[in-house]
């Protein structure tokens, strides 16, 4: 039987959550700035990386912060 999130902790939760995703994208748009002055790599092998981070960062911020549900 799966246990509910108690009241309390839930409204903590949605208070956190906007500042969470903040954070995350933050630490994501840090790190795109990172890829894009290197100066080792063409435009498009940075592109193409950029692109790839993206997809990955996106699942990962898809499986923390959408379909937010109590129990």
């Amino acid at each position: 039987m799966p246990s509910e999130i108690k009241e309390s902790d839930w409204k903590i939760f949605r208070r956190l959550h906007p500042v969470a995703l903040e954070r995350f994208c933050r630490q994501v748009i840090e790190e795109v700035n990172q890829v894009t002055s290197e100066v080792t790599e063409n435009f498009h092998e940075r592109y193409v990386e950029i692109f790839r981070f993206i997809m990955d960062r996106n699942e990962e911020m898809a499986r923390a912060f959408d379909d937010m549900r109590r129990s």
